[in-house]
């Protein structure tokens, strides 16, 4: 736990400001059914219990937008998940 103690995870907060956001979805076009960025978390945050639970509660309904890659060997489960939840709003 003590590791994932930083503050990396709230760095992506900026992109919930509502300018940013206005920007980011004007740029890219993408719908008010999901937020227009994602994020992949990566290393000892995504296991520590405090943090996913911080770190859900930020994103909620919003699961899409979101990932814990907790085993970086296995490309294929990150690819999968952009796959299924960012391919679709880019097409």
């Amino acid at each position: 736990m003590a590791a994932g103690r930083g503050n990396a995870h709230e760095r992506c907060c900026k992109y919930f400001a509502p300018g940013l956001l206005e920007v980011i979805r004007k740029a890219s076009g993408i719908s008010e059914e999901i937020l227009p960025f994602w994020v992949v978390f990566v290393g000892d945050i995504t296991r520590d219990p405090r943090r996913n639970r911080e770190i859900a509660f930020w994103f909620q309904e919003y699961t899409q937008n979101f990932y814990m890659w907790r085993d970086v060997e296995n490309i294929g489960d990150l690819l999968d998940f952009f796959e299924n939840n960012l391919l679709p709003h880019l097409l």
